[in-house]
């Protein structure tokens, strides 16, 4: 007798246990119910990369019968404006309060077919079952074309989906903005050619990342001989002929920086010393003299965006 209940509690537990972990289990997801997928960025918060993946994909297997992306309250204001131009329904053009209705607007249908932000728009996507891909990335480019960006910017869109029995899902999509690598150099209209001998007053140039710099490297180009004999028994040099400016070895003879630039936000950098032998060779070659010299330097940064600035010489 006491073997069977001790055999009878041990199964009591066992079912217990099985009891537990079916009250436990999460229900599954409604396979029919509007969803909204970065797949990309499923927290749905990414920085913002010139070449990101910025596809969203909304679906309505119950039958799409709305689809609205409203501009958050916080975006710059440059972004609602060009937004409005966009938009054909009047009380979605109004102040905090810039929305793209994909199906009922015809204006905002036919500009994000016209601009591919997504493959179709428009009264044909009510009663949709299928996934659409939206390109938000287009649609941020779209808005911010030509615009400065401020550092550390955050620009969102809301999406509204919801099917036709009602059913509706929200998600705020956000791109955040670190700014690129910049230069800053005395020559202000950088594609203007400035005179060699004047080389001390442009030798300088500021470099700024905020997102810290990982790679900076130098082209030169200059038609004289004497110089690039100079320069090649000097540095290393990459297959594309390029210098990496924070190689030790090459600086202790370019002298370009006394502290490392690597990892830094922002560096001064110094040519002081490839311009001046510049000079000399072209000074010693007549035949050089009227030719235009090219640097130029481009830094990456830790979120692999990238600066070029051309710095052109002439005697």
């Amino acid at each position: 007798m006491k073997r069977i209940f001790q055999l009878f509690l041990a199964a009591c537990a066992v079912l217990g246990t099985f009891s537990c972990g079916n009250k436990d289990t999460a229900p599954a997801a409604d396979p029919n119910a509007p969803s909204i997928k970065w797949e990309a960025y499923p927290s749905f918060t990414a920085e913002y990369m010139p070449t990101m993946d910025g596809i969203v994909a909304v679906c309505a297997p119950g039958g799409l019968d709305l689809l609205t992306i409203r501009s958050v309250s916080g975006n710059p204001d440059y972004v609602n404006v060009f937004a409005k131009t966009y938009i054909g329904v009047a009380n979605n053009r109004t102040s905090n309060n810039i929305v793209f209705d994909l199906i009922d607007d015809g204006t905002v249908a036919a500009n994000f077919v016209e601009k591919q932000i997504c493959a179709s728009a428009g009264s044909a996507l009510r009663g949709s079952k299928a996934a659409l891909n939206v390109n938000l990335l287009t649609l941020v480019n779209l808005l911010t074309d030509k615009q400065d960006i401020e550092n550390n910017t955050n620009i969102s869109f809301e999406i509204k989906l919801a099917d036709a029995s009602g059913a509706s899902v929200t998600q705020t999509v956000t791109f955040h903005f670190t700014a690129a690598p910049a230069f800053t150099w005395a020559n202000t209209v950088s594609t203007t050619t400035v005179p060699l001998e004047s080389y001390a007053e442009f030798a300088s140039v500021r470099v700024t990342a905020p997102a810290s710099i990982k790679s900076i490297s130098l082209s030169v180009s200059s038609e004289s001989a004497k110089f690039n004999e100079w320069l090649n028994d000097r540095v290393s040099k990459a297959d594309d002929g390029s210098i990496d400016i924070l190689n030790a070895e090459n600086n202790s003879t370019l002298k370009i920086w006394t502290s490392t630039p690597l990892e830094q936000l922002e560096t001064t950098l110094d040519f002081s010393e490839i311009l001046s032998n510049l000079l000399l060779y072209v000074k010693k070659e007549g035949s050089a003299t009227g030719a235009t010299h090219d640097l130029r330097i481009t830094v990456k940064d830790g979120l692999e965006k990238s600066a070029t600035l051309d710095m052109k010489f002439k005697r």
